[in-house]
């Protein structure tokens, strides 16, 4: 009867449906199990003590050593990677570490004396706006530091006139400091050591401007001038202006 093989077919749609989600379901875990299985097989060398640590001694070359381990132990920020031990080479340790353990980035002295302020420098702390890069950067990282500006530009506008002039206002990123060697960073807040000109100048550009880091590589001194890159408006990221660029 046409009504029965409607009834039929009414309750053939939750058994089809529940089929599909398991099918779902075993497709997603298993998807999870692979990427588990990935993570796993992926490995990271990190920075152990070859030797006993005192509180306050200073890491040297024979000081560090390198264990691998599964990606999925590696804590992102307190591990120390293997090819940073040149860049934490000496600085002071803050507890005692056995021969063998961790040495993480929270047991390096970098606050006030792990790396010192240099000769005839002073110390600055610096606070920029939002940023992924705040979470990455560490000790004796350079980085470039751009300050995004209010301006007002005039240009000039054809009318049945003449030529008239019109004021806009635009906010401008402009790199002012190509090249500051970070100090310390704890909680958002980055401490860098300059001469007390650029010192003072850094610290009026804090208060002064919303600031944004871009992580350089240390030691690198190419586009290492005021400004470099050219100074930037949303405006200027037009499909038209961006077509016409040389």
């Amino acid at each position: 009867m046409p009504g029965s093989n409607f009834l039929q077919m009414i309750n053939t749609i939750p058994l089809v449906m529940a089929v599909l989600l398991g099918l779902a379901a075993v497709f997603a875990v298993n998807r999870t199990l692979a990427r588990s299985a990935a993570k796993q097989d992926k490995t990271v060398a990190v920075v152990v003590a070859n030797r006993e640590l005192e509180v306050d001694s200073k890491i040297d070359a024979g000081a560090c050593g390198s264990v691998v381990i599964p990606m999925a132990a590696y804590l992102e920020g307190r591990h120390v990677p293997a090819d940073q031990i040149p860049r934490i080479e000496g600085l002071p340790v803050s507890r005692r570490i056995s021969t063998g353990d961790h040495i993480l980035w929270d047991d390096l002295k970098t606050e006030t004396g792990g790396m010192s302020v240099g000769k005839g420098e002073f110390l600055v702390e610096l606070k920029f706006q939002n940023s992924p890069l705040l979470e990455k950067l560490r000790p004796l990282d350079e980085i470039a530091i751009a300050a995004m500006q209010t301006v007002e530009e005039t240009e000039r506008t054809e009318t049945n006139l003449g030529s008239a002039p019109r004021v806009r206002t635009v906010q401008r990123l402009t790199v002012l400091f190509p090249r500051v060697k970070v100090l310390s960073v704890s909680r958002g807040t980055v401490s860098v050591s300059a001469p007390p000109e650029q010192a003072l100048r850094l610290q009026m550009a804090s208060l002064s401007f919303p600031l944004y880091p871009f992580l350089r590589r240390t030691g690198d001194t190419s586009n290492d001038s005021v400004g470099v890159g050219g100074s930037v408006a949303s405006s200027d990221l037009s499909v038209e202006n961006l077509s016409s660029d040389k």
